[in-house]
């Protein structure tokens, strides 16, 4: 889970199907000291299209449990969740959670969870791209936090009516997101009933400042290596073309998997010779071959039967031998 140099008992992660995404940082020179100095933790995650996923967050000490803490939640450039937990509530051994957007049509409540779908994108028509649909796309592939101290946090009895939806961005020009690679936005899920909410009025504390920012970049797997925020997979070089230079600047392990490679490969084209020197094609009915092009009409049968060694044999009683000059 990501942690804040400052803060010492907050983690913060994106979770999958209960799983914890793999996070990257893009800066991986950054010295302690100089990550101690800002309020914001910035990390990159895997988006793979179609799944749902949730906002996992936990308190811990020495994290100070004197005050009420709220998590704006910033999902490309729109604010959709902000959780308030009590006090008593921060060390609670699960955690904290934010699935998704909460509606509710009266008492009843409903949850529509986060979900990452692919861009609609489109080749680029050479034509410049307005500033318009450049600011549109600033805040997308991106998971802010700000967490905020709160002050005077009390119990609000009336049943708000709350609704959050997501802004559609359409189809996208490739020429726009080059830069970013951005692949995906996030979406909601079918509505599916959740539990009623609490409703809470609060101060920000510290003049609305928040106290520490965590923002996750989502990608998808192609994307992250095209930002070499992850290494591409290196192409499986031919061990027998390599030359004396190319071994030297390999690292072991891409020479081991080289020359693994080839020794299966080696393996193979042996077998295959002496499974053609031990057998002959001739016609039988053990496997039925078609051409492709004439149907049933138009088949053969073949099989395969091993080649039968013929002895040198003496000549026996009633045999009649020629002899050749």
């Amino acid at each position: 889970m990501a942690v804040h140099p400052k803060i010492e008992g907050l983690k913060v992660a994106i979770f999958v199907n209960d799983q914890q995404l793999k996070e990257y940082n893009d800066r991986p020179e950054e010295s302690q000291s100089d990550a101690s100095t800002s309020t914001t933790v910035e990390r990159f995650i895997e988006a793979e299209t179609g799944v749902n996923f949730e906002i996992r967050y936990k308190f811990s000490r020495p994290f100070p449990q004197d005050r009420s803490v709220s998590m704006v939640v910033t999902i490309d450039g729109q604010n959709i969740d902000e959780p308030l937990v009590r006090p008593r509530e921060l060390f609670d051994k699960d955690g904290h959670v934010s699935a998704g957007s909460i509606t509710n049509a009266g008492c009843d409540f409903f949850l529509q969870k986060y979900q990452f779908s692919p861009l609609d994108i489109t080749e680029s028509d050479g034509r410049p791209i307005p500033d318009a649909v450049k600011h549109k796309l600033e805040p997308v592939g991106k998971i802010q936090l700000k967490f905020h101290f709160l002050e005077n946090a009390h119990k609000n009895p009336t049943i708000v009516h709350t609704s959050r939806s997501i802004r559609m961005l359409g189809q996208v020009n490739e020429k726009a997101i080059k830069g970013d690679a951005l692949s995906h936005a996030v979406s909601f899920a079918e509505a599916e009933p959740t539990d009623a909410l609490e409703f809470f009025d609060a101060d920000y504390a510290d003049n609305g400042h928040p106290f520490a920012i965590f923002i996750f970049y989502y990608r998808s797997l192609a994307a992250l290596k095209d930002l070499h925020i992850i290494p591409r997979t290196p192409e499986l070089l031919n061990f027998e073309d390599c030359d004396g230079i190319t071994i030297r600047n390999s690292s072991i392990p891409d020479i081991a998997r080289m020359f693994a490679h080839w020794k299966r490969r080696n393996e193979v084209q042996q077998r295959i010779k002496q499974e053609r020197s031990e057998s002959v094609t001739v016609v039988g009915d053990d496997e039925i071959r078609g051409d492709g092009e004439n149907g049933d009409d138009d088949v053969q049968f073949v099989r395969a039967v091993k080649r039968q060694k013929h002895g040198r044999q003496l000549p026996g009683e009633g045999d009649e031998v020629v002899e050749l000059e």
